[in-house]
């Protein structure tokens, strides 16, 4: 066999070996799986959601409640602050506060994107985010 013809064979063999393992519609429904796992978690009427998102010192991680009455609107919500204090904690408190003076007492299907809240704008990029999130989730169960 010549080097050419090698190579080709090589070839014809990598590719057919790649193309074997790879199978779209199993990436799309992978791909849905990943999705699934960051929906919210529910227990009652109160939804969780761990966020992650990047920020100019590495990235922050943070745990999202809200709380809905029967009638989908929103009674509570809000990062939770850790509990060792610091820059990010005191950053929460003022996220916090201006979320819940945003969102309290609306429908959640009503909720469009918050502009920056409480001057911590990754933070409430990442709740958007996961907002959208939640309104798919509670309207796919009702």
């Amino acid at each position: 066999m010549s080097h050419k013809a090698a190579t080709n064979f090589v070839l014809v063999v990598l590719v057919m070996t790649l193309l074997a393992g790879c199978n779209l519609e199993e990436s799309a429904s992978s791909t849905q799986a990943d999705v699934a796992e960051l929906a919210w978690a529910q227990e009652g009427n109160v939804y969780s959601y761990e966020a992650s998102y990047p920020n100019p010192n590495g990235t922050s991680e943070d745990t999202f409640t809200v709380t809905l009455d029967e009638n989908g609107v929103v009674t509570s919500a809000g990062a939770i602050v850790p509990e060792d204090g610091g820059k990010h904690a005191e950053g929460l408190v003022r996220f916090n506060d201006a979320l819940s003076q945003e969102i309290v007492g609306k429908n959640l299907s009503d909720l469009g994107e918050f502009d920056t809240l409480g001057q911590y704008s990754l933070t409430t990029d990442a709740f958007n985010d996961a907002i959208k999130e939640l309104q798919s989730q509670v309207e796919a169960t009702t």
